[in-house]
């Protein structure tokens, strides 16, 4: 299928980190004629902006672990887990109850991720 005019704008303004512009475009299109692309590209860039969001809110506040666990989620979910581990391992510390042992449940599926299994570190005789 071919994109529209107005999907290939938002994919520059996508690959150009101009996120708020993009779902602008997209938020519009969506309220003229809705569409199963325009709203899978609406919550592409939802997630970018998620991922923005939640860096800034590190920024302002590094020991926020409720927002470290939200960024780990998510970018665990995008199959980013080496980045999420330490965001997991920030919020583990603190946590209690089910939260704590959602977090340890990712964290441990990450590290498993990023582990390199048995028979790809064996050394061929």
């Amino acid at each position: 299928m071919a994109k529209t005019a107005i999907q290939e704008t938002v994919d520059r303004l996508y690959s150009q980190g101009r996120l708020a512009e993009a779902m602008q475009i997209l938020s519009e299109a969506i309220a003229k004629q809705e569409s199963s692309s325009l709203w899978n590209d609406w919550g592409v860039v939802q997630i970018a902006l998620a991922e923005r969001a939640f860096r800034r809110a590190l920024e302002l506040e590094p020991a926020n672990d409720a927002t470290a666990a939200n960024l780990a989620v998510l970018l665990y979910s995008e199959g980013r887990s080496a980045e999420a581990i330490p965001l997991l391992q920030q919020a583990l510390a603190h946590a209690e109850g089910v939260p704590r042992t959602h977090i340890a449940a990712i964290l441990a599926q990450c590290e498993s991720a990023i582990r390199p299994s048995p028979a790809s570190s064996a050394t061929p005789g």
